[in-house]
């Protein structure tokens, strides 16, 4: 076999070895904050309706795995129902917030569990009604959690990715209650079917360099 056809064949190997890995790594993501309104630490005028949720990730819609609640400064639930999947977008969550609330600082405590893996995430932000927020709130802000650097998957156990973090008990059960998508099984076919591939380029690469040097 001539060097050019081996060497065209090693290069297709691991391209799709290299497509594989980068499927496992899409898939092994955390559904973490991208955006919210009020947005993180924003002070709004009046009291907020609503607040809105988008992750990185779309999220699962099983009872029991998402939720919203928002806290005011003595820790009281200031939400009006339970937190809503966009049905859309499984990526964006509401929640109802009680009417006429007070100046002050609220906090956002979240939980969610990614649709591309199980992983789950749970975070909080702060926003501010009728003022806004001082230098010290705003680094109380910045150590609240989930505003972590994201942890390489590779780091994270496999038992850990398929634990399912119980949600407050006013998480809304999703319509008719019947989707239950098993993300778990989904991320774990992926990942065995990229292991397999990276192993099959890894052989195919060494086997048809070895047969072009003979």
């Amino acid at each position: 076999m001539s060097e050019r056809p081996v060497w065209a064949v090693a290069v297709a190997l691991f391209a799709a070895a290299g497509i594989a890995l980068g499927v496992v790594a899409v898939a092994s993501a955390h559904a973490r904050l991208k955006e919210s309104s009020p947005a993180t630490g924003e002070g709004v005028a009046a009291s907020p309706a609503q607040v809105s949720i988008t992750y990185t990730q779309e999220i699962q819609k099983i009872n029991g795995t998402y939720s919203i609640i928002v806290r005011d400064e003595g820790g009281a639930d200031v939400t009006a129902a339970p937190a809503v999947v966009n049905e859309a977008d499984r990526a964006n969550v509401t929640v109802a917030l009680r009417p006429s609330l007070p100046s002050g600082r609220y906090v956002v405590h979240y939980t969610n569990v990614s649709d591309a893996d199980a992983d789950p995430f749970e975070g909080a932000f702060a926003f501010y009604v009728g003022r806004e927020p001082t230098a010290e709130e705003l680094a109380e802000d910045a150590a609240l959690p989930g505003n972590e650097e994201e942890t390489p998957a590779a780091t994270a156990s496999p038992a850990a990715t398929r634990t399912v973090a119980p949600a407050s008990s006013r998480t809304a059960a999703p319509p008719g209650g019947t989707d239950g998508d098993d993300g778990g099984g989904v991320a774990v076919g992926v990942i065995v079917a990229a292991a397999v591939a990276v192993g099959v380029a890894g052989g195919g690469a060494y086997y048809m360099l070895r047969r072009g040097r003979s």
